[in-house]
């Protein structure tokens, strides 16, 4: 499955990419240019998760980040303001690989089938998770939630309502996620999906 925390190796020869792009940044043209710059943002956010897993998100230092990332502290500001956008940006990109899988017309006509595949997704990040929970960050995961829910929705939210209901909706699988995870993923998705069909 599709995954954006690479190896330090990959980290390594992502820097000897951006050296060799800039040297021929007179050719570039605008997709290749932001090709580059998803690359700079891709290595940032995959080095504070990494780092993540062995200290404290407060701890880390921006000075750690972009060395870990092979880029310049110039490239880590022109991108993200603090460490928490990085981390943003990082769940952003993953629900957009989630949107590209699912569609939110199944909420209601396949409900089991959006959970049992939901839960799939989730357990392949479940390290991240992990980290992003223990570090006290997971409101912007319910934010991203959120977010997809009101973008994703067809048709268009126009009344209260429906934007209630999808807020109860992405609380839930919030809820549900941050507990899998926390508790070990003990449970497997089809007996989640399961109990909450019930």
């Amino acid at each position: 499955s599709a995954c954006l925390v690479g190896s330090e190796m990959c980290i390594r020869d992502r820097y000897y990419i951006i050296l060799y792009m800039r040297q021929t940044s007179r050719y570039l043209s605008m997709n290749k240019r932001e090709e580059l710059n998803k690359i700079v943002k891709d290595s940032i956010a995959q080095s504070i998760f990494q780092l993540m897993k062995r200290k404290r998100f407060s701890d880390i230092t921006i000075t750690e980040i972009v060395k870990k990332a092979g880029v310049a502290r110039a490239s880590f500001y022109r991108n993200f303001a603090y460490k928490e956008d990085a981390v943003s940006y990082y769940i952003i990109e993953t629900m957009k690989l989630y949107k590209n899988q699912f569609y939110l017309s199944d909420l209601r006509d396949n409900y089991y089938n959006l959970i049992v595949g939901t839960m799939d997704f989730i357990f392949d990040y479940k390290e991240n998770l992990e980290s992003l929970f223990n570090s006290g960050l997971s409101q912007l995961l319910l934010h991203a939630i959120n977010t997809y829910l009101l973008e994703s929705s067809i048709p268009p939210v126009t009344d209260k309502t429906e934007k209630y209901f999808l807020f109860s909706y992405g609380g839930s699988i919030f809820n549900i996620i941050y507990h899998w995870i926390s508790d070990g993923t003990k449970e497997s998705p089809e007996e989640i999906a399961s109990i909450i069909c019930k």
